[in-house]
């Protein structure tokens, strides 16, 4: 499969004007339709550049030029996969390539299965705006919830190993295989990046960030859990400390039933306050990650700034940075459709 754009030149009415000769059209011909071609096949491969992540370089390099006079020349695009990107393909059932791909693992029995990102948002007020397309079944986030985190405590010792659910604990309907393991900070993913395939960071730069979260501390640190407060009573406790709505929403969120009697926090606030003045820590300078990475920042956010560009590319040479219009630093809660819409085009 192949697609062919013409470029050619009809200097007829030129010549016929200035009276020349064939040899001078046809010189003339040459350099013009040279110059138009390189110019046109320089453009198309920048736009694939900037427009396309995993198969860039496939794209790319079914890109050919070709020549069919010396006035006529063409660009051509082979293979069936760009041309099914640039014409469009009907539905078929993807996973037998997704299986037959290096990516796919086997289970002790023998069977194959293959790693999906799970992109749906949970039930309440933020899963159910518009930051998803979809929102996750009651019943199934009930069922996820049963998964048991890893909890590391301050002085780097696990409490509590994290666990999976077997296939047989979740509904018939909704056994999708779980989404592929993901690291929480930038410095893992680029001492280990064999494990990540691409690289989302929201509003935070690999630079040194000194302490400044001391009012979001002091409102969660504030909240007493062994007084079993009420989810709006939790509110009333951090609404004292933080009058931004997204921010305290953000954090609100994390709010669960612990037991049955008692709510919590889902993160570890005890690391929070022992190891604080650890999460502004700048990347070392010989981390790198050499694979597609997207770093959004928020227009109304001084996290990221323009002068911040150069560090970011030496450590992400790859690296995409895109502005969220009317956003600050919680730029999923303040343009949650510009965030999604950066998100799903990036991966």
């Amino acid at each position: 499969m192949s697609t062919r754009t013409p470029i050619s030149i009809d200097l007829s009415e030129l010549q016929a004007e200035f009276n020349l000769k064939q040899t001078q059209v046809t010189e003339l011909g040459m350099m013009l339709v040279n110059q138009i071609t390189d110019r046109i096949f320089y453009n198309w491969q920048n736009a694939a550049m900037n427009g396309l992540n995993s198969s860039r370089k496939q794209y790319i390099n079914s890109l050919n030029i070709g020549q069919v006079s010396p006035t006529r020349k063409y660009i051509q695009l082979t293979g069936s996969w760009a041309n099914m990107l640039e014409e469009g393909f009907g539905a078929y059932d993807m996973k037998p390539g997704m299986l037959a791909s290096p990516k796919a693992k086997v289970t002790k029995k023998g069977v194959k299965y293959i790693v999906i990102p799970f992109r749906w948002g949970t039930p309440g007020s933020i899963g159910e705006s518009e930051v998803f397309a979809n929102v996750m079944p009651r019943d199934i986030y009930a069922v996820a919830k049963q998964l048991r985190p890893t909890i590391t405590n301050a002085q780097g010792v696990k409490t509590q190993k994290g666990g999976s659910l077997k296939m047989n604990q979740i509904p018939a309907d909704y056994r999708i295989p779980q989404t592929r393991p993901a690291f929480s900070d930038i410095k893992t993913q680029t001492t280990y990046p064999e494990y990540v395939e691409k690289l989302i960071i929201a509003d935070i730069g690999p630079k040194y960030y000194a302490p400044h979260h001391q009012t979001i501390l002091a409102a969660l640190n504030a909240v007493d859990f062994s007084k079993n407060p009420s989810r709006s009573e939790v509110d009333e406790i951090v609404s004292k400390y933080i009058s931004d709505f997204g921010t305290k929403q953000f954090l609100l969120k994390n709010v669960y039933w612990k037991t049955p009697e008692e709510l919590g926090f889902r993160f570890n606030l005890l690391v929070f306050n022992e190891k604080i003045s650890e999460i502004g820590t700048a990347l070392p300078f010989e981390n790198h990650f050499d694979k597609p990475a997207l770093f959004l920042r928020g227009e109304k956010s001084d996290y990221i700034l323009d002068s911040d560009f150069e560090t970011i590319l030496h450590h992400f040479p790859l690296a995409v940075i895109k502005t969220i219009q009317n956003a600050g630093h919680w730029l999923h809660a303040e343009n949650p459709t510009a965030f999604y819409y950066e998100v799903e085009k990036f991966v």
